[in-house]
């Protein structure tokens, strides 16, 4: 299990997220979430890096997704995709990831 911490956010507003990396590792492509998009959009693939590592705190000509908001269109993004598949029980709401 993973603890998503960000120094780099600041103080966190909200609990910080508990991630099963190994559960989404299983049935997932790592490109999914460890991506390198060109200038064309087109997903090259990527290491295993973090995040945080390509996503800074604020958004600039060179990192045009800021690091929170790689997060959430990341997981809810994902999350989202799977429910129209008809794959229940993926977090949405805030506090479904944000457990106090």
């Amino acid at each position: 299990m993973m603890i998503l911490n960000s120094p780099e956010l600041g103080t966190h507003t909200r609990a910080l997220v508990s991630f099963p990396h190994d559960k989404h590792a299983d049935g997932i492509d790592c490109n999914r979430c460890h991506h390198d998009f060109d200038i064309f959009g087109a997903n090259k693939g990527g290491d295993a890096r973090k995040c945080s590592e390509c996503h800074t705190a604020k958004a600039s000509a060179n990192n045009p997704v800021p690091l929170m908001k790689a997060f959430h269109l990341q997981c809810k993004g994902c999350h989202e995709t799977m429910q129209k598949k008809g794959k229940t029980g993926q977090p949405l709401m805030c506090g479904q990831c944000h457990k106090k």
